[in-house]
C-alpha cells in the first residue's frame, strides 16, 4: 500500500507536489494559530481573575489593620472595667469561663462547615496569663474561597466570645477555583475563676 502511494506521488508533476505541501503546511500553521490564540485567551482570562484575587486579599488586609488599629485604640481609651462594660453592652462576652474553651473550637469549626471552608488545622495555643485573665491563642488553618473567607471571618467576629482575629496569611493554591490556604492566629480571653 505505501508503495502505490509513493508510486501515485511520484507520478503527479512537481508543481502539484509542491501544492500540495504548501496547502498541508497551511492548513497546519492555521491550526497552530488556532490553538496559540485559544491559550492565550485562557492566559489572559486567568491573569485578569489572579489580579481580581490580589486585589481582594488587599482588601482584606486593609480592613484587618483598619480594625486591628481601632481595637488598639479602643484597648487603650478604656479601663480594663470599661472596657468590659463596652463589649458587654454590645452582647458579647469579653471573658469565657474556662470550661467554653471546647464550645469556642466547636463553634469555629461549625462556621467554617456552614461557610462551605475546609479546616486543614485547629491549634490551641499556650494559655498566656495576665494576671486578672488569660488569653488563648488558636492557629487556623484553612482552605476557602475568597468570598467564603470573608463570610467566615464576619461570623467569627460576631460569636458571642471575644475572637480577636490577628494576622492573616493567605495563599493562592487552586487557580482554577480560586482556593486560598489561609493562615490566621486568633486570640480568645478566659477570665479566671
Amino acid at each position: 500500500m505505501n508503495q502505490s502511494i509513493q508510486g501515485r506521488w511520484q507520478t503527479r508533476p512537481l508543481l502539484v507536489r509542491i501544492l500540495i505541501c504548501l496547502a498541508v503546511v497551511a492548513a497546519t500553521g492555521t491550526a497552530g494559530v488556532y490553538l496559540h490564540e485559544g491559550q492565550q485567551a485562557k492566559l489572559r482570562a486567568f491573569g485578569s481573575r489572579l489580579a481580581e484575587v490580589n486585589n481582594e486579599v488587599a482588601g482584606l488586609k486593609a480592613e484587618l489593620s483598619r480594625r486591628q488599629q481601632e481595637a488598639t485604640e479602643a484597648g487603650a481609651s478604656q479601663s480594663p472595667v470599661q472596657g468590659r462594660a463596652s463589649l458587654a453592652a454590645h452582647g458579647r462576652e469579653p471573658l469565657l469561663p474556662r470550661e467554653h474553651f471546647s464550645a469556642l473550637l466547636d463553634d469555629l469549626m461549625r462556621l467554617a462547615q456552614q461557610d462551605g471552608i475546609q479546616v486543614i488545622s485547629i491549634s490551641p495555643g499556650v494559655l498566656q496569663d495576665h494576671g486578672g485573665y488569660v488569653e488563648l491563642p488558636i492557629n487556623l488553618q484553612v482552605q476557602a474561597r475568597f468570598r467564603n473567607l470573608g463570610e467566615y471571618l464576619h461570623q467569627v467576629q460576631q460569636l458571642r466570645q471575644v475572637v480577636l482575629v490577628g494576622r492573616v496569611r493567605a495563599e493562592l493554591t487552586a487557580v482554577e477555583q480560586a482556593l486560598l490556604t489561609v493562615q490566621m492566629d486568633t486570640v480568645s480571653f478566659v477570665g479566671k475563676a
